[in-house]
């Protein structure tokens, strides 16, 4: 397990808990996974605030793997999940950055200390349909 899984997976309790897996991941690319095993809501499909979960790690895992985790951490500072059908197994989160788009970031973050930065992604089941598409705002800060 790389430190990246590691951070992403183990450091915050409750994503323990939701059984997170980081899938894969290098600088620009995040792909995450939220099993529906422990985290269904009352009438037996995902909870919301496990599909929100999956959104914002996966956000997170995409920073850490980008970014020098020595001088940088990620913080998220606006997320938005419209739900378009019930979610009913695991599921998956993919998020990148092009190359140009993560190169103008990194010199943002190393000269003003900071950057901001927007991921659009389609949380899919285990069948690759779309259940739900996330939109973040999410920043790196100097430590």
């Amino acid at each position: 397990m790389t430190s990246v899984q590691h951070i992403a997976e183990q450091s915050i309790a409750f994503v323990r808990r939701a059984g997170l897996k980081v899938l894969d991941c290098k600088p620009g690319y995040a792909h995450c996974l939220i099993p529906l095993a422990g985290n269904e809501n009352h009438m037996g499909s995902m909870y919301a605030g496990a599909q929100f979960t999956l959104a914002d790690i996966t956000g997170g895992v995409l920073a850490l793997v980008s970014f020098d985790m020595q001088r940088f951490y990620p913080t998220l500072k606006d997320l938005k999940l419209e739900f378009l059908k019930p979610a009913t197994s695991d599921l998956s989160l993919v998020y990148q950055l092009s190359e140009t788009e993560l190169g103008e970031l990194q010199q943002s973050a190393t000269a003003n200390g900071k950057a901001k930065f927007l991921l659009q992604g389609e949380l899919k089941d285990v069948q690759g349909s779309v259940v739900a598409r996330a939109s973040g705002e999410f920043q790196v800060r100097s430590r």
